[in-house]
């Protein structure tokens, strides 16, 4: 995206667009409306990508990494979050590298199950960044669109929930539309 300022220009890249959206979010969970300190929460998770192309027959990448989330409770039955995931494969089939960076807002609703777990689903938009390293060249491709999915949350303790989910993302264009994670790790209230 270019901000003409008068006769200066200036870009910004999906970088600067993710940063400035985390720290706007950061700033509404701070806010005197998300106050309930019992309400907002981060959690940090392992995230096992799948990602195939459409333009190159029977080429799967695998990325693992890791995904961290912050969000806020609106309601008993809603929460809202943001994610933001970076994970990384060094053993592909094209590729020398092959790393994703995704990034996302959800509105998730919950369907108690028992006294201590959850099942949810969510749904939201998301942008994502793939970036294919061969012989010192980068190949970079941006997608973005809407997201979905589903997952079970358990209490550990009173600020401890375990999580475990299954995300799919769908992009109306570009180069890698089967884009899906596993996502295993914990979340904690504060």
């Amino acid at each position: 995206m270019t901000l003409a300022l008068g006769s200066r220009k200036f870009n910004y890249s999906a970088n600067t667009k993710v940063s400035a959206f985390a720290f706007c979010l950061s700033a509404a969970l701070a806010s005197p409306a998300f106050a309930n300190h019992d309400s907002t929460y981060f959690a940090l998770e392992g995230t096992a990508l799948s990602v195939s192309s459409s333009t190159a027959q029977d080429v799967q990448f695998s990325p693992v990494g890791v995904r961290l989330k912050v969000g806020s409770r609106l309601s008993q039955a809603f929460d809202l979050e943001a994610q933001i995931a970076s994970t990384s494969d060094d053993e592909t089939q094209v590729f020398d590298q092959f790393d994703a960076t995704l990034a996302g807002v959800y509105l998730k609703g919950y369907l108690p199950l028992g006294f201590r777990s959850a099942l949810y689903g969510l749904g939201g938009y998301n942008w994502t960044k793939f970036t294919g390293v061969l012989a010192d060249r980068e190949l970079v491709n941006r997608q973005s669109g809407f997201s979905y999915g589903f997952g079970m949350e358990t209490q550990l303790s009173e600020n401890i929930d375990l999580s475990a989910d299954f995300i799919r993302y769908t992009h109306q264009e570009g180069e890698y539309d089967e884009v899906s994670s596993v996502n295993f790790g914990v979340k904690v209230y504060f």
